[in-house]
This record gives structure tokens, C-alpha cells and sequence, in this order.
């Protein structure tokens, strides 16, 4: 099927399931303004659409149990619009965002300690570790323009602000305090804007900046040596030294998928894992009522997210430490996606339960929102 007609099929099981199931009149106000995730896990579903290449999709239905209302109401839409399980993508989901205690415990047992991105770095370069005061360890994912603050620097909420009392002004850290501790020599700027996620309707972006003090006398963007956007050296990325374009919606990016067909990749850099890339077919686009654990807040819904597929026995496209990473389609250097979570999906046969495979994924926000919520601009240098 064509991409909008999947788009079409998810707005529409969305739509009944609210109605039908959750016996929510209201659908829209509901879903974006009020209503939190229900309590039972049992009663959650996402749905989005699944690239197959050459300009077709297939309805993708993720549940966050095997059983329950949701299994019963995504079973009835399958029934009366398919002609069987084959011709969708259902699994069963477990995404989370990682809490401090385990990204504490990954830079003690290693985990990105002696990588390239857990490096202190000036000027700052995309991939590399960064933090708030009081976090960890996330990413640098990259450079934009803001008309107020000049450049600044995009990654998560959750890595820029990660604490319930974080404040704009706040001094972020490069690399992040998990790698380099909370030392006045890796100040590298402030948080500036950043989103506060919500258990309240849904979230469709878990993004902030940070910008540089202009009296700081470190030099950590808009100074010599400052590569912008290129892809850093030392990652082993074939578009090393190459410079990431600007954002794009998704209506582009189907397009680019088109073009690219089979051979095409999807690409990061990250804190922990460095380069890593998957075949754009892993990729599914448009969820919408994902559910994500966030530390701090819990059990989160989020919309129009992405999902990129990798192999349960690794390698896997992202883990611990490469939140704020930015997606980019290989070679093309198109970013699309800022990375925030990641976990596991479980493909059963919904009929007699067996298992039919259990995969790695990784979860990101449309990069191109980020850029028009926070009124940035692509680097011009």
C-alpha cells in the first residue's frame, strides 16, 4: 500500500479503538490534550506504517501485551480490513528511555568510556558525550541557528534537562558527567530551551539546545576549527568530513526512500555505539500512542515517532549513551530523526502465541519538528 493509505488505516484504528474500546467520544482532544495513558498495559496500542521499499508500506500495529482489550481490538481491524496477519507488522513493544542508575553503571562498566564519543572535544563536534549538571551521559546530536542565542547545540530533553527542577541558564557539561565529571574546564554552555515530557496527552518530541555563553573563554562553537555538521573523524563513517544537510519532513524523506530503494541506509553517531547503520526497510515511521518509560515521570505516549529495527543479538543501532544521536539517510546525509529511547519487539503468532522472532529497536522524534518548535535554522557555515 501506498504511504497515505497506511496513514489513513492508522487514523482509522486509532479512532475506533478510542471509541469502540476505551469509549472515548472525543478523539482528538482526548489523544493531544487530555487523556493519559490507560493504567493497563493491556489497553495500549500504537500504530504506524512499515517501509517494504519501492513506495509501499504496511500497517505496523505495536501492543504493549500479547492479550488483553488492545489484542482483541487490533485482531477485529486485521479480520475486517486484511486478509491475513501477513499482511501487517504486529509485535509486542518495550521501549524506555534509560534512568540515571543505569547510565551510571554503563560508564562504570565501560560503556563508551574509552570511545571516540566519550572524548572531551573543542570546538564541540557532533556524536560526542554532553550532559546537564546533574546528569549523565547523552549526545551531541547537531549545530542549528537560533535568531536570539546564535549556534547552539540539539539533543534530548532527557540529556539536556533531565531533572524535574532544570532551569534554562542551567551549565551543560562536554563530555558528559558520567565520562569527565562535573569539572568547570568541560563547561561548554547552558540549556536554553527544552521540552518537558508529560503523562498528559502526547508528546511528539524529546529534544532541547544548548548555547554558548559569549563570555566564556572556552572555545566550544562559532570559532576556529569548528566543523558544524560535517561527520567527525574517528567513527569510521564513509561520509566522514561530509556535512549533514538540513532537516526534512516526512513527506521528503518517502521520497528519498523511494529513490534510494533496497540498497539505502539509515545512519547515527552516538556517545556509546559510534557508527552504526540499518537497511531503511527496518525502518517503520508514523507511530503514534508509543508507549516510552521515562525516569522520573513513567509510562509516557508519544506521537509520529520512528523506528529503526536491528538484530536482538546485535549489533544494535543504538544503546546506553546515544541519546540526542541524529538519523540520517547514508551517503544522501539527510538527518531526519533525533534518537530517545530504545527496547525490544516481540513478533507472536496471535493465535496460538508462538514466537515468531524478537527484535532490537530504536525509538526518535522527527528532527524536522525540533527545528520548527524551537524557530532554528540550518548552519549557513
Amino acid at each position: 500500500m501506498k504511504l497515505q493509505s497506511v496513514l489513513d488505516l492508522r487514523d482509522e484504528m486509532i479512532d475506533t479503538f478510542y471509541r469502540d474500546t476505551l469509549k472515548i467520544d472525543d478523539v482528538a482532544m482526548a489523544r493531544l490534550q487530555v487523556a493519559s495513558l490507560p493504567e493497563s498495559p493491556a489497553e495500549r496500542m500504537a500504530v504506524g506504517a512499515r517501509y517494504l521499499g519501492q513506495g509501499q508500506f504496511a500497517l505496523a500495529i505495536r501492543l504493549d501485551r500479547r492479550q488483553g482489550k488492545a489484542a482483541r481490538a487490533a485482531a477485529r481491524f486485521i479480520d475486517a480490513h486484511f486478509g491475513g496477519d501477513d499482511e501487517v507488522d504486529l509485535s509486542v513493544l518495550d521501549v524506555s528511555i534509560p534512568n540515571r542508575k543505569q547510565m551510571v553503571e554503563a560508564a562504570q562498566d565501560g560503556g563508551g568510556g574509552d570511545h571516540a564519543g566519550a572524548t572531551r572535544v573543542r570546538p564541540l563536534r557532533l556524536g560526542h558525550s554532553i550532559s546537564h549538571e546533574d546528569g549523565t551521559a547523552g549526545t551531541l546530536g547537531m549545530f542549528a541557528e537560533h535568531t536570539e542565542y546564535g549556534i547552539v547545540a540539539i539533543s534530548n530533553a532527557h540529556v539536556l534537562a533531565p531533572v524535574k527542577d532544570a532551569q534554562a541558564g542551567d551549565h551543560i557539561y562536554q563530555p558528559g558527567v558520567a565520562d569527565g565529571r562535573r569539572r568547570a574546564a568541560n563547561r561548554v554552555g547552558r540549556l536554553g530551551d527544552f521540552e518537558v515530557l508529560g503523562r498528559t496527552g502526547a508528546n511528539r518530541m524529546d529534544a532541547a539546545f544548548l548555547y554558548g555563553p559569549r563570555d566564556t573563554e572556552l572555545c566550544a562553537m562559532n570559532c576556529d576549527g569548528f566543523e558544524g555538521n560535517r561527520i567527525p573523524s574517528g567513527f569510521g563513517s564513509p561520509d566522514e568530513g561530509a556535512p549533514l544537510k538540513a532537516p526534512i519532513p516526512t513527506d521528503d524523506l518517502t521520497d528519498i526512500l523511494d529513490a534510494m530503494r533496497a540498497e539505502g541506509r539509515v545512519a547515527k553517531i552516538g556517545r556509546t555505539t559510534g557508527y552504526t547503520t540499518e537497511p531503511l526497510l527496518n525502518l517503520t515511521i508514523g507511530l503514534r500512542d508509543v508507549t516510552v518509560g521515562v525516569p522520573g515521570t513513567g509510562k509516557c505516549r508519544f506521537d509520529d515517532v520512528i523506528e529503526v529495527e536491528s538484530p536482538l543479538d546485535g549489533p544494535h543501532f543504538s544503546a546506553k549513551g546515544d541519546s540526542g544521536s541524529v538519523l540520517y539517510v547514508e551517503r544522501e546525509l539527510v538527518p531526519f530523526g533525533l534518537l530517545f529511547a530504545n527496547g525490544t519487539t516481540e513478533k507472536r503468532d496471535r493465535r496460538s502465541g508462538e514466537i515468531k522472532g524478537t527484535k532490537f529497536v530504536t525509538y526518535a522524534c522527527h528532527l524536522h519538528d525540533v527545528f520548527s518548535s524551537y524557530q532554528l535554522e540550518p548552519l549557513t557555515h
